[in-house]
């Protein structure tokens, strides 16, 4: 890590600028406090404190979800990318769609799965492409450990992919958010970023809305998405969201993702928190 920001102070010396501007600008998590005592910037200390009690001082309620994403298509979200290992990304993009009806998200993401992780065999034709509409009626509805009324829990997404041929691990939330923080980091760094494991992430998020009659609500909902990017400098993540027409891909800091995984899914009663997803073994 310490000679990727160097190296980027050295080839890029506006774009280093603009991202020593964005880390003073943020909340401090534990990489920021290493790069910044690392540069040698003055008052790092008193910043990490001065963060760390404004933290603690919100939850994950008070985080509106569109204030806390950075969107790809920006500035600021490419130059994420292009320091960001994104390997991942690219074996997802060409088989990533839109959920097709509103409570879809885990179906999307399953079917992303399948159709990334089966990728030769649909080549070669020995298996066929899955759709959405197929696996919804195929498999989810015909499978009691599966069936759904309004979306899937983290658990029913598990129990589909395994149907499917794929092994799962279930990460679920904890009230020791610094300790389920970094497990999710070690686990992008093993994994994903390695492409030994793809992620399904089960979240909280609330935002504003509109209905129909144009009337502004607020949303507070539970959903599924894929990651498929880690920039390490900032502790970023890049989700790609099935949601059509709401967030386009976006990048959410480490911290923020993973407290809104540590909330309670009202109808598993469960925890959120993620899949691991993979085809060899990897324990």
């Amino acid at each position: 890590m310490e000679r990727d920001f160097n190296d980027l102070e050295r080839r890029e010396p506006e774009q280093f600028a603009r991202f020593k501007k964005h880390l003073l600008t943020t909340p401090m998590t534990p990489i920021r406090r290493r790069l910044f005592k690392l540069k040698g910037v003055k008052g790092w200390e008193n910043m990490f404190e001065s963060s760390k009690k404004k933290q603690q001082q919100l939850s994950v309620e008070d985080l509106w979800y569109p204030s806390i994403i950075t969107p790809l298509d920006t500035t600021q979200g490419q130059l994420y990318y292009s320091t960001s290992n994104h390997d991942a990304h690219n074996l997802l993009i060409p088989n990533y769609e839109f959920q097709e009806h509103l409570s879809f998200c885990g179906i999307a993401c399953t079917t992303i799965l399948l159709n990334t992780m089966y990728a030769k065999e649909i080549e070669n034709k020995k298996y066929c492409k899955v759709t959405q509409n197929y696996l919804y009626q195929n498999v989810v509805q015909m499978n009691e450990k599966t069936k759904m009324s309004n979306g899937m829990t983290l658990e029913q997404v598990s129990v589909a992919l395994n149907i499917g041929g794929l092994k799962t691990i279930i990460r679920y939330g904890s009230k020791n958010l610094v300790e389920f923080e970094n497990t999710l980091r070690n686990d992008i760094e093993q994994y994903l970023v390695t492409c030994s494991a793809f992620i399904i992430c089960n979240y909280w998020r609330q935002f504003r809305n509109k209905s129909g009659n144009g009337d502004t609500y607020v949303q507070q909902c539970g959903h599924h998405s894929l990651l498929s990017a880690y920039d390490s400098l900032s502790d970023q993540v890049l989700v790609l969201d099935p949601t059509k027409n709401r967030f386009a891909h976006h990048w959410i800091m480490l911290e923020h993702l993973a407290s809104s995984m540590c909330t309670t899914d009202a109808v598993s009663v469960r925890p959120r928190g993620y899949l691991l997803v993979y085809r060899q073994n990897i324990q």
